[in-house]
């Protein structure tokens, strides 16, 4: 029995929720007993309606969010993982404690822990203090403080979680960053790298009458370049670099941004203010991200914190060349550890006309049998089943 942990629905859009979705169906393939812990679906949330039915032999169990708990009941219950996620492990504790817990949120470690369990597997996504204090910049003070004290809570919780589990990590940065954040008596614990799987039934090749297409379907222009951009709106993801680099490009030049964030307005009113409203779609969060994937010339992701990427892995998939800034930048990311290295073109400036240069020099290297061979090797190299076993072994 293995029980497969996240901190959102698993039916949720998102990196993390889809890679518990393919840990349960590798699971089912191999006939292990597998039961999925996620949190209650908040109003609004957008919802992969595919994703909403598990397997017969899947169990789901979900936790409401701790957020109408007293303050001081919070605080008393942090270091457990919140008190409906510590009870509902200690329920599972009593129905199968040999269970194997694999878990994407460091909630469910210290929940899972409390409870009695030891066997306990923890793929790290991101390091919270990291990722919440690229959102600092240009926010005012009782924003940055908000931010900072989330960081301390949450940076606290997380690094108790890394000390507690065995550790998983998809890139070397990452693996970095969490030997920094434990100090030097943990410095030295084990973290085994691992890759992610790609889903090569959802996300391979475009024909061009295909792409034409999608085009026409998605009500995307189906003359231009299309330039894509996959992710969370938020600051660190650089989104503001992509859309200043369309002014220096020509006018048949278009970006879509797939995804959604507290900084879409920010980004309209950005766009409004360069005037490119015009070259610009924001096509919200979508279940069905492969469509504009395909129906796309070349993926951006101007990110200036990740620690992994897997949405390089999807373009790849799709045969579409990417743009990213280089780490001589001074960006903090894996893109360079992803084995794509001859398909993505680095800009060296951390500008919008070095942004723009590089997408203008990708677009020139586009050809449908390098996109295919692009494919094919990530396909290859990055699979589900593989990740199952390295997570279970």
């Amino acid at each position: 029995m293995i029980i497969l942990g996240c901190r959102g629905h698993y039916a949720a859009i998102g990196g993390v929720e889809n890679s518990i979705r393919h840990l349960v169906c590798e699971a089912q393939n191999r006939g292990v007993g597998t039961l999925v812990v996620c949190h209650e679906a908040l109003e609004g949330e957008p919802l992969d309606a595919a994703a909403m039915s598990l397997p017969d032999s899947v169990e789901a169990m979900t936790y409401p969010d701790d957020a109408f708990c007293a303050l001081l009941v919070r605080l008393i219950f942090l270091p457990r993982g919140g008190k409906n996620l510590s009870a509902l492990y200690g329920q599972l504790y009593r129905r199968c404690p040999d269970a194997q817990v694999i878990v994407r949120h460091h909630a469910h470690v210290l929940a899972a822990h409390s409870a009695g369990f030891r066997d306990i597997r923890y793929l790290v996504p991101s390091l919270t203090a990291i990722q919440l204090a690229a959102e600092l910049s240009g926010r005012g003070w009782f924003a940055r403080m908000k931010i900072l004290i989330h960081i301390a809570i949450d940076g606290w919780a997380q690094r108790r979680a890394l000390r507690l589990a065995k550790l998983f990590v998809f890139s070397a940065i990452l693996e970095g960053q969490i030997g920094e954040a434990l100090g030097h008596v943990w410095r030295k614990k084990a973290v085994t790298s691992v890759k992610p799987g790609i889903d090569a039934s959802r996300f391979s090749p475009a024909t061009r009458s295909d792409k034409s297409a999608l085009r026409e379907a998605l009500g995307l222009p189906l003359n231009g370049c299309c330039l894509l951009f996959v992710g969370r709106f938020s600051q660190g993801k650089g989104i503001d670099h992509l859309l200043n680099a369309l002014v220096h490009l020509p006018g048949h030049y278009f970006a879509i941004l797939v995804g959604d964030g507290e900084h879409e307005a920010m980004l309209r009113a950005q766009a409004a203010a360069l005037g490119i409203q015009s070259r610009l779609v924001f096509a919200g969060s979508t279940s069905r991200v492969e469509d504009y994937y395909r129906a796309a010339d070349v993926f951006v992701n101007p990110t200036l914190s990740e620690g992994f990427g897997q949405t390089f892995l999807e373009a790849a998939a799709c045969g579409l060349r990417a743009v990213a800034f280089h780490r001589s930048t001074g960006v903090v990311t894996a893109t360079h550890t992803l084995g794509l290295e001859s398909w993505i073109d680095y800009a060296m400036v951390l500008n919008a006309e070095s942004l723009a240069a590089t997408i203008a020099c990708a677009v020139t290297k586009v050809s449908v049998e390098t996109g295919h061979n692009m494919a094919e090797c990530t396909h290859n190299n990055y699979q589900w089943s593989r990740l199952l076993d390295q997570l279970m072994h």
